[in-house]
């Protein structure tokens, strides 16, 4: 199996971390994947299985603990039953990445809220530094010291906290 990563720097100010997960083998289907989301129709268990291995480099020590039983079970479920039929979102997701998405995001008026770890190596913190200075309404957490998951795991309670008391732009 080989691997390529890459980080682009989009003329919006984005950065987007590109992984190319495949076979040698130049006829065998690769997996295309930015921020860990993979963008295939159909996956073979074999990339599936590298795309799993190479995530472990996508993950710092404070992410790595989650991916054991528990969290790491119910995650492998929750991608498995979201690619059980097509992996078509995870397509559309990929796509909204590269380019503009029609909008301007500060005309957004529902509460929006900004989760994001500067340890976290799917999305670069420079993302999540732009999306609050894109969207000057939003509540951003950007948190040092957490991750991935461990932003969402550690925080859990805070974020429903934050989302029940801003549901109605209180």
């Amino acid at each position: 199996m080989t691997s390529a990563a890459q980080l682009l720097n989009l003329s919006d100010g984005r950065v987007l971390d590109v992984r190319i997960v495949g076979a040698d083998d130049a006829s065998a289907p690769t997996l295309v994947y930015h921020h860990g989301t993979p963008s295939s129709g159909r996956v073979p268990a074999a990339v599936v299985t590298a795309a799993v291995a190479e995530m472990e480099s996508l993950l710092p020590p404070v992410d790595r603990e989650f991916l054991g039983p528990g969290f790491g079970d119910d995650l492998a479920a929750s991608f498995r039953e979201a690619v059980a039929t097509s992996a078509d979102g995870w397509v559309d997701d990929d796509l909204a990445f590269t380019r503009a998405w029609g909008f301007d995001l500060a005309s957004i008026t529902v509460p929006i809220a900004i989760w994001q770890g500067s340890e976290d190596l799917m999305v670069p913190f420079a993302h999540g530094t732009w999306l609050a200075t894109a969207m000057p309404q939003a509540r951003a957490h950007l948190v040092q010291g957490e991750g991935h998951l461990s932003v969402v795991v550690g925080a859990i309670d805070q974020i429903l906290d934050d989302l029940l008391a801003n549901q109605h732009g209180a």
